[in-house]
């Protein structure tokens, strides 16, 4: 018999020092999420085979995290090992606790990781200690800095695209469309940086030219404001026809906080765009749905400043199944106006990508605004405002056209917060033009915000009964099924045979 034992627990052991064996070589996760967070995406994949040379990551995190902390540096290094196995070790990693070493803290610092002040307890104190979570990706004499790397941030799309930044080759060129009254470059800063992980962008004035460079797969031009001549639309026609494909954010209303109030934009970029079967309406959307704007209000001998609902600063939090809004959290758009498809289809399809609330509605130019404004149901009843399309032409040798009916959105504004998604919207779009790595899809991988959804007060008293009486429901039906059994078991012993139970 001892034997027999000795066999079966060194069977056992040679089977898990063959499944430790085999896992090394095999990577295996079963992800059970539901936006797949632990799966990586097929353009990962794509970037960790083309990989021809050695990618080294270093990461800097302190050791003895709080637990809210803790876990982004496990997900990183989990991230990190599926990478090394997926990469055939194209790409290695080691991590590195600043905190050890004044040596170590200085490599940190240098390499461009700033700690953070955190609150730990130790010892039934609460004291602030330096904390660094971030990385840099090395590739040859190359380097690209993650800063900061949270839990819940989209780990993947921020190391893959640091990858593919250091090693891509060829980025297809985006023109970044100048010479009609747009925006300074300072506040598209934003947006350039974004378009330049995948694509090469590049200012380039058109005015007064008959052509776009056929260089440029995708054009990018936000917040015309002067009045456009025909040779600029005969050369935007062009581009199209050529396989050319445009994105656009557009004003025809404007609002003015200091002045406190709203006008209608001259410009002649509507009639154009009648021409594609859309026309941006020169109205405001307002929403119940909205942002808030600092009002100051004197109460007594103080100035208190208080943030107040302004329907004109639009919030969208539910986008339409598209692969451009896929996983957007929240985007805000300051006084945009409504797109509406004109029905005329013998040369385009138009497909909605982004609608205001059911709650919306339209207030025509010139307004002026009233902060103290008590809104009402009857202001929102025009029902989902259309304020992004994709203009698709049915030839499929000219360009695509993704059209926004806002401008400032897409620009570094005080008045878009910085976790709002503004930024990945319009990049998502120029991707989606532009890209054929696919990466784009996971540019928002990862949880940034999932606000909990109001419910009903019928819901709300329902669970708080189903709360406090499933309980004690199952106390009482224990109870009675352990009542039953002993009873049964007193009448078995108490029987003359006495049978076992």
């Amino acid at each position: 018999m001892g034997e027999k034992k000795l066999s079966t627990y060194l069977l056992w052991t040679a089977i898990l020092i063959a499944i430790n064996l085999i896992s090394s070589e095999f990577f295996f996760r079963w992800d059970l999420t539901q936006e797949q967070k632990y799966t990586l995406s097929g353009a990962t994949r794509k970037a960790l085979e083309e990989l021809d040379g050695q990618v080294v990551v270093k990461a800097f995190f302190t050791e003895k995290l709080p637990p809210q902390y803790k876990k982004g540096a496990e997900d990183f290094r989990d991230l990190l090992i599926e990478y090394h196995t997926r990469s055939g070790g194209k790409v290695d990693y080691i991590f590195i606790n600043p905190n050890e070493s004044e040596e170590k803290e200085r490599e940190a610092i240098q390499s461009g990781i700033q700690p953070l002040l955190i609150n730990v307890r130790e010892k039934d104190e609460i004291k602030q200690k330096k904390a660094y979570m971030g990385a840099v990706v090395e590739y040859g004499d190359q380097r690209e800095v993650i800063p900061l790397i949270l839990p819940e941030s989209p780990m993947e799309y921020t190391l893959t695209t640091a990858i593919v930044k250091l090693t891509a080759k060829d980025k297809p060129a985006v023109a970044l469309l100048r010479g009609y009254g747009e925006p300074p470059m300072s506040e598209l800063a934003a947006l350039r940086t974004a378009l330049s992980v995948l694509n090469a962008p590049e200012e380039y004035s058109f005015r007064g030219k008959s052509e776009i460079p056929a260089k440029y797969k995708t054009a990018v031009w936000v917040g015309p404001s002067d009045s456009i001549d025909a040779v600029a639309f005969e050369a935007l026609d062009k581009f199209l026809n050529d396989g050319g494909n445009l994105c656009i954010a557009v004003d025809v209303v404007e609002g003015d906080l200091q002045a406190v109030q709203g006008r209608a934009v001259s410009t002649n970029i509507r009639d154009w765009l009648k021409t594609k079967g859309v026309d941006v309406v020169p109205e405001f959307v307002v929403d119940a749905n909205c942002g808030t704007i600092m009002v100051q209000q004197v109460q007594g001998f103080f100035t208190i400043s208080s943030p107040v609902p302004f329907p004109y600063l639009v919030k969208v939090n539910t986008f339409e199944k598209d692969v451009i809004t896929k996983g957007l959290e929240e985007v805000l758009f300051p006084f945009v106006a409504p797109i509406e498809i004109t029905g005329d289809t013998s040369a385009y399809m138009v497909r909605p990508i982004v609608k205001s609330s059911k709650k919306s509605g339209r207030v025509a130019p010139p307004v002026y605004f009233d902060v103290q404004k008590k809104w009402t149901e009857s202001d929102f009843d025009r029902g989902p405002q259309v304020l992004g399309v994709v203009i698709q032409p049915k030839d499929p040798r000219s360009g695509k056209i993704v059209l926004f009916s806002d401008a400032e959105f897409a620009r570094g504004n005080q008045r878009v917060p910085p976790n709002a998604d503004n930024i990945s919207l319009i990049a998502n779009a120029v991707d989606w033009l532009t890209d054929e790595t696919g990466l784009m899809e996971i540019r928002t991988k990862g949880i940034s915000s999932r606000p909990i959804k109001k419910l009903s007060e019928a819901k709300v008293q329902m669970y708080k009964w189903v709360n406090f009486a499933l309980p004690i429901a199952l106390v009482i039906v224990l109870g009675v099924l352990y009542a039953q059994y002993r009873k049964r078991l007193r009448k078995l012993r108490q029987r003359p045979d006495n049978y076992p139970i």
